[in-house]
Formats: C-alpha cells, structure tokens, sequence
C-alpha cells in the first residue's frame, strides 16, 4: 500500500473501479495532478525563517527544476555544484573538525558562488551543512546568501507545508522530536520529491543524481569559452547508500572530498585511500568495517563485504587516476581548464601562484580567451594579472570582432543607443563609410572608453593606465560621464557617474601637475615653449599645436573663434562686452 490513510486520499482515489482488486502498484494507483504545494514556505520556532519550496514529482525533468530555481525563484546559476551527502541520522563530529568542515564549506561556496546541494533534513550531514549555514547568515562581517538546496521526500517529513485552504506563506512547526525528521530551516530552498508513498525514504535519489548531472553540464560563465559547471562530491560519514553514491560519482569523473574523522564508510575509504589497489582485500575491509561500523556489522553478509572491497578499491583506483591527471598534465589544455575555473571563482591568489609558474610557458594569443571572459565577467584583478603576463592589448583587439563583442555583452543601455542614433543622424551621408586604413585605432583607449561607457571604476582605472595619453583619456571620460549623466534618467546612476567623472579629472590635473612641476625642475625651472622661443626655434613654435597655444595665451578668455571685426567694435563700444556680443572659452 501507499502508506497513506483513507482520510488522507481524494475521493476519485478510493472509487473501487480505481484501486481494482489487486496489489496496490504504483503505475497503475498512482496519478499525476498539477502540484498544490509550491511558494513560500515559513518556519516556526526561535528563528522564523522563509524560504521558497515546491513539491515535485520523481519524473519531472532536471530542465524543469533547473528553470524553476533560476528563472522563477531568481537564483543565479551556480559556478560551482557542491553536493554533499553521508549520515541521514544524527552523528557526532568533533569540535575541531566539525568547525574545519564548515569554515572550509561556507568559505568555498562564498568565494565561487557555488549551489549547495544536501538532503534538506535536521538530521545528520544535513543538519551541519544547515548549521554552517545559519552561522555564515548570522555574521555581521559577512554579505550575501549562501544557496542551499534541500532535496528532501515529501512523504517522509513529518508536516506538510500546504492545506486545503491555501495558506501564503506556508506555515512549517519545527517538531524536532517527531517520528519523523522535520525539514532544516537554514536551506534557503526545497524540492519535495513525491512518488506517492508515505513513510518511504531514498524517493529523491534518482532525481537529484538526475538534477545534479544536468547542472554539471551547463555552461559555465561565458559561453564563447565553454567550460562546463564542476561538480563536486562531499562525504561525511554514511553507510552503504553513501559508498554507492561516492562509487557513481567516481565513474561520473566527479571528485569527492571524504572527510576522514567523521565516522563509518567515510572513514573506511579514507583509511584505504592510497594503498594500492592489490592491498584492499577482503580480509582488510572485514577489520575496516569492523572498526567503523561496529553496530551494524554483524548484518553484513559475506556477499556485501565482496562487493564494498570491490568498490572501495575501484574508487582508490579511480582517486588517483583523477589526482594524476590533474598533477602530471602541463598541456596547455589543462592549465585552460584551471585558469577557466579560476576565473569564473574569481580566484586571483591560486593563479597568480599555482598558474603563472615557470613551468607554464604562455603566449600572449593563449591568453586572448581569458582576457576577454575577465573583461566580460567584470574581474578587474584578473585584467592586471593577465597584463603583467604578457597580455597585448594591440593582439587582444586587433580584429574589431573582440570589441563589438565586448560592447555586446552590455546590458541594453540607452544613453549607447542615443548616441548610435545622433552619431548616424549627424554625419552626412557620403561620410558614413570610413576607411578602416586611415583610421587610428588605440587598444588601450577603445578599452578605456568601452570600460567608461558602463561606469566601471575599477576596470577604466586598469585600463586608463595602459593608455598612452593619459591627461586626454581622463578628460574624454570626464565629458563622457557628464554627458551621460545629464542624458540620463537614474538618479542615483547620475550621481555616480559625477562621481567618477570628478575622479578622472582629478587624475588629469594630478597627472598634468607633475609633468609640469617636473619638467621645470629637470630644466633649470623652465617650460619647453620658453625653451623654444630662448633657442631661437622657429620650426617647433611654427608647430600647429603651439601656435594654437600662443593664439590661446594671447585671447584670454575670450574664444578663438570670435571675428576681428567684433573685437575691433568691441574695443570702442566697450559696454557691448557685457551683452553676449563676444564668446568666451
């Protein structure tokens, strides 16, 4: 049977020409409705938290959930899949390693922005993930939200967050102490996972192995890269459901991390780990689970132990295949996929140090794939480290592809989109088509004016370093960013684009003032146009450029562009100067 009470059952479930004379089956007693359980889910206690849920069938499609979590719950995907599986009971961890577990667990999904997958009760693994959790929210120091993902069987939970009426939110007591085991209110989502049954554990299993592997193969990041989600699988203690998962996730080529200390086949494998596949023997495995599961080792039968030798010596095979092919492979393909991870963790401190070695010879091409998914994910520390290792801006965009499909990776912007239209309003029709050959292209300063136009300091800073103008760089922006800010509608962005318009005219006048006090101190106090005009060189002063500057020094205030005849008029109607008939700079 089901499990459920008659009560518990639609009336169109229990109709005799329904449930027929026969065994109950699950195919045939079994139909699928529209879900009623989904939303918001409250918890009771001493912390009321809410979170999202939704009850789920076991065929429903790894797409669907995936859709569900990233489209209608808002989360952002993963760069990063941390299922973490063991203990389904209550098991003791001491102190040292349970805070290791968690500083390291918290601190990584932090760091990668990673999805945290566990079974979703206040029991064993699942209740340490949910206390790492709670401690990492509760930190005054610390920002953001951990996702953690609970899978949990909705016909084993001791409540179930819906009613007949609807209720929004869904209200859950927290009933520790019930037959049982109560959802864990530090997840910060659940899917429920239905077949039907009552009282049956193990239901979500095949779907978050199904769930989990459809994750793990979705692109990473910036698809022009196409690196895939890395998944990994962390193990505190378990018994024999444990060591299967950990057995299909090493055929998967998915890493697991076993926790040596926290008891039973965590402990079995971790004391294998690293003998030789010729010595973990049966008779080896025999002491190992009679150490670590005393209390339940008199069940196992001669055929289980055969098979837990055969699999834990499949997964130290496995172990060091997977550790040898990350320490021994120096191709360039290898040291790609770390550097690609790398970047999308924004992890700079394990490149600079474990990537960029002597041993990894790169060329600036190389590099040109990694430059342009740092640029586009917004890692202005990655910039500089691929510019202080050999990165050339003139190669990066030498075909204006690379720009186009920088600009391309803005969000819709419509002071860019204002500006296409008066640009290709302004220019006369037989001026729209330049000649690429006479056209001066400056690397540095069309990555500075790409990185100005979107208002990021911390890559216009990096980028406004490499140009070779420095003074008039920083005073296009300053136009730029003002302009922007007068066309724009945001408030709040207008203020910050003033903002940074007054930093890089700080920058022009900082950079101006040095060169100026500087040449004067090189030169015996002097400026090279006095220097000019003692030496007597009449081909420099005869430069357009200083003769524009002397034309400038000799009007004042007054514009360049002003006719003579207004100013010879204006020298005898003198009170004409007051009413606008003359132009200032």
């Amino acid at each position: 049977m089901c499990g459920y009470s008659k009560s518990e059952h639609v009336a169109d479930a229990i109709q005799t020409e329904v449930m027929g004379s026969g065994t109950w089956d699950p195919l045939t007693h079994i139909r699928e409705v529209p879900t009623d359980a989904f939303g918001d889910i409250s918890f009771g206690g001493l912390r009321q938290t809410t979170t999202k849920y939704a009850r789920v069938s076991t065929d429903t499609t790894p797409e669907v959930l995936y859709q569900l979590m990233t489209e209608q719950w808002k989360v952002s995907p993963p760069n990063l899949l941390i299922s973490v599986t063991g203990g389904a009971k209550n098991f003791y961890l001491k102190t040292r390693l349970k805070n290791v577990f968690q500083r390291g667990l918290i601190k990584v999904a932090q760091t990668t922005g990673a999805w945290i997958i566990t079974g979703g009760t206040n029991t064993g693994v699942m209740k340490h993930v949910g206390q790492a959790v709670r401690d990492y929210s509760l930190s005054s120091s610390m920002q953001g939200q951990i996702v953690t993902i609970g899978l949990a069987t909705w016909g084993t939970k001791s409540d179930y967050p819906c009613s007949s009426q609807g209720c929004f939110p869904a209200h859950y007591p927290m009933d520790v102490k019930g037959r049982l085991p109560c959802l864990d209110n530090n997840h910060t989502h659940f899917l429920l996972v239905d077949d039907g049954t009552y009282g049956r554990y193990g239901v979500e299993i095949d779907l978050r192995s199904r769930l989990e592997k459809f994750i793990s193969q979705k692109t990473l990041g910036n698809k022009a890269v196409g690196v895939t989600i890395p998944a990994v699988c962390v193990v505190l203690d378990g018994g024999g459901g444990t060591l299967n998962t950990i057995y299909t996730a090493m055929l998967n080529d998915t890493p697991c991390v076993v926790l040596e200390g926290s008891g039973r086949i965590a402990d079995v494998i971790a004391h294998a780990a690293g003998l030789p596949v010729s010595q973990v023997t049966i008779s080896l495995i025999h002491r190992l689970l009679k150490k670590f599961l005393s209390l339940e080792y008199d069940n196992f039968t001669d055929l289980t132990i055969i098979e837990w030798t055969k699999k834990v010596g499949e997964h130290n095979h496995l172990l060091f295949s997977l550790i040898l092919s990350v320490h021994t492979s120096t191709s360039l393909e290898g040291w790609r996929r770390q550097l690609e991870l790398a970047i999308v963790w924004n992890r700079v401190d394990i490149a600079a140090t474990e990537i960029f070695t002597d041993e990894s010879q790169w060329k600036s091409s190389d590099l040109h794939w990694a430059m342009f998914s740092a640029l586009a994910g917004n890692k202005p520390r990655f910039v500089s480290l691929l510019l202080e290792n050999g990165v050339s801006l003139r190669e990066f965009l030498q075909s204006e592809d690379t720009l186009c499909e920088l600009y391309k990776q803005l969000p819709n912007c419509f002071f860019l989109r204002k500006l296409a239209k008066r640009v290709h309003a302004s220019c006369p029709r037989r001026r729209r088509v330049v000649d690429l050959a006479e056209a001066q292209r400056d690397p540095a300063r069309d990555l500075f004016l790409w990185a100005v136009v979107q208002k990021n300091r911390e890559l216009s800073e990096i980028t406004w370093e490499q140009c070779t103008d420095c003074v008039s760089a920083a005073l296009a922006a300053c136009k730029i960013l003002r302009k922007m800010a007068e066309e724009g509608s945001d408030a709040d962005e207008a203020v910050e684009m003033r903002d940074l318009a007054d930093h890089f005219e700080m920058h022009a006048i900082g950079v101006f003032t040095q060169c100026y006090s500087g040449g004067e101190d090189n030169w015996g106090k002097t400026t090279c146009l006095r220097l000019a005009l003692e030496a007597n060189c009449k081909s420099f002063v005869a430069l357009s450029g200083v003769q524009a500057l002397l034309t400038e020094i000799w009007c004042g205030e007054l514009s360049v562009d002003n006719p003579v005849w207004r100013v010879t008029i204006c020298m005898i109607f003198f009170p004409l100067i007051y009413t606008g008939f003359l132009t200032y700079r």
